[in-house]
């Protein structure tokens, strides 16, 4: 199961924004069985829901974080 969170993740990083209005509306954080994968997908959505036209990258990632309050991925 974790791996296939890993694969939804990794296909919002690579795909961007268009793959990420695919899934919203079906999958949410609490679809996530493991709590890092949680945290980022809500780092990703929070992202997106703020800016369609942003690449996902580390800095962005731990820029949503620390806003969402999540300091220990920081």
């Amino acid at each position: 199961m974790i791996e296939i969170e890993r694969a939804l993740l990794s296909g919002l990083f690579q795909y961007g924004f268009e793959s990420y209005t695919e899934i919203d509306g079906i999958i949410d954080a609490s679809c996530f069985k493991d709590d890092v994968n949680a945290i980022l997908y809500k780092c990703i959505e929070h992202i997106y829901r703020n800016k369609t036209d942003v690449k996902i990258d580390i800095p962005t990632i731990l820029s949503a974080a620390n806003t969402l309050g999540f300091e220990q991925l920081t």
